[in-house]
């Protein structure tokens, strides 16, 4: 064990040979040292947990293959790492984990990933999907309606270095595959998903601006160290954040982040309250304490550093528009209807059967009628009918 007490002294210790860096690029070693020195000088990490082990230089690759990387996460006994794994003597490389939870055999951090994936089987029950990069990891249980055969989650852009899991739909997937191949992206795919991390590697942040549909969804930049996490306009997807024992945890459900050992299961009474008058909490908190929603249309960053400030990406526009329509009324209608037979049709977009909500209102009802106007097929419609007279819209049906 090498214990680095501060980013300064690690420097000194690389530029002085204290460590050895002849198998790698200086600009790696000089990454990986800043990361672990970042977390221990912030306070997030003990210094002792700071661990440096490493391998021979013909033996760089295999320390990429995730499957190694997932067996450092089980195994402490760095002898055993050195014959089973490097196969050879081995030199001294710098990887760091969070915090006591993902620091021990007892609950190492695929298990906890795993843990919190089994309070989310309900949303996804076609498959589990975990990656796992060092001190961070993501999981997702799938609800497959695109690409059903190979669009398990998480995926990857070609080079590997950015990974990505989506909880939702991109509804203008193939316009914007079409528009990402036009400038040079190889798709493995034909997932939506896999449509966003290359859209997030061409664009960044900006490429919020260019989706369709309902989502929240994160990339991972194995680089810069970095996960970006982000929530469709009207939050139309949940997606709910907490720090707790020095960790920055994101779920689709609160449910799946209590299962963190040092969550604190507790309701929140002003949540409550909030439920009670508003229907809901606000996006500040939830129902339960330090657990809290990223608001709607907003994005946030989650790094060495930790968790960084929710940005707003969209908003409603209020106030007055800057020009006024003087179409007819009829004319505005019809594009109104344009607008909508259009929104219902890419909704459509699906490798399963697609089904219909109809509740007897006027939404539902003019819904229903323009996604027969898309089908060829019998079209699947649901409805609720209540036993008091003053609910039920059964007849409207």
């Amino acid at each position: 064990f090498i214990i680095v007490p501060s980013p300064d002294t690690a420097v000194s210790m690389f530029e002085a040979g204290e460590l050895d860096a002849t198998y790698v690029e200086e600009v790696a070693i000089r990454r990986v040292l800043r990361d672990a020195t970042l977390l221990a000088s912030s306070q997030r990490v003990p210094a002792a947990q700071i661990r440096f082990m490493g391998m021979n230089q013909n033996l760089y690759a295999p320390f990429q293959d995730i499957r190694v990387r997932q067996a450092m996460m089980y195994f402490y006994d760095f002898e055993w790492l050195r014959e089973n794994i490097f196969f050879g003597s081995y030199r001294r490389v710098a990887t760091y984990f969070p915090n006591s939870h993902f620091g021990t055999e007892d609950y190492p951090l695929p298990k906890l990933l795993l843990d919190m994936a089994g309070e989310l089987a309900h949303r996804g029950p076609d498959g589990v999907g975990l990656y796992v990069d060092g001190a961070f990891g993501m999981v997702n249980t799938r609800l497959s309606i695109i690409d059903l055969e190979s669009g398990d989650q998480p995926l990857r852009n070609e080079d590997g270095r950015l990974w990505v899991m989506q909880n939702g739909e991109l509804y203008n997937h193939p316009e914007l595959r079409a528009e990402l191949e036009g400038l040079g992206h190889r798709f493995a795919t034909r997932s939506d998903t896999e449509v966003l991390v290359h859209a997030f590697e061409e664009w960044g942040e900006g490429c919020l601006e260019r989706l369709n549909g309902e989502f929240a969804f994160v990339v991972w930049d194995r680089e810069r160290r970095e996960a970006f996490v982000a929530r469709d306009r009207f939050g139309i997807r949940p997606l709910f954040l907490t720090e707790v024992g020095g960790d920055v945890a994101f779920a689709s459900e609160a449910r799946a982040l209590l299962r963190h050992p040092a969550a604190e299961r507790r309701l929140d009474p002003l949540a409550l309250v909030e439920t009670f008058t508003l229907w809901a909490p606000q996006p500040d908190r939830s129902a339960f304490v330090g657990i809290r929603e990223l608001p709607p249309g907003h994005h946030v960053r989650i790094g060495p550093r930790g968790l960084g400030t929710p940005v707003s990406w969209w908003d409603v526009p209020f106030g007055p528009r800057e020009g006024e329509r003087r179409e007819s009324p009829a004319a505005l209608a019809e594009e109104l209807r344009a607008v909508l037979d259009d929104a219902v049709r890419i909704r459509l977009r699906a490798d399963v059967p697609v089904a219909v909500y109809l509740s007897g209102g006027l939404d539902s009802s003019a819904t229903t009628a323009l996604a027969r106007r898309h089908t060829t097929a019998e079209l699947q419609a649901f409805g609720d009918g209540f036993a008091d007279p003053r609910f039920d819209e059964s007849a409207y049906q």
